[in-house]
């Protein structure tokens, strides 16, 4: 689809130089739970008509502990479901 190409195939990228937060792409509902859980938000450059990173592109918060590494991994796992076009690959926290 789209967001694959878009992001030439990319998943998920961690930011270890800095931080450890995530850029992943995400589908709309899994998009939406993330945000309305404060697990991240939209990446504040992804848009419709922008030429930037896709709509799906999120931005995920650090982890600061192991309860949040596993929802992390969830939010992983449904990331590389979108972009496989799996349908099991969705957000269920």
């Amino acid at each position: 689809h789209d967001t694959v190409r878009r992001t030439k195939r990319e998943i998920a990228h961690m930011h270890d130089y800095h931080d450890y937060t995530l850029h992943l792409a995400l589908a709309a509902q899994d998009g939406k739970e993330v945000v309305s859980k404060g697990w991240g938000q939209r990446h504040p450059l992804a848009g419709p008509g922008v030429p930037g990173p896709p709509t799906e592109w999120t931005f995920i918060y650090a982890p600061r502990n192991e309860e949040e590494v596993a929802i992390v991994e969830l939010i992983i796992e449904a990331s590389i479901g979108y972009m496989t076009n799996d349908p099991a690959g969705k957000v269920v926290v």
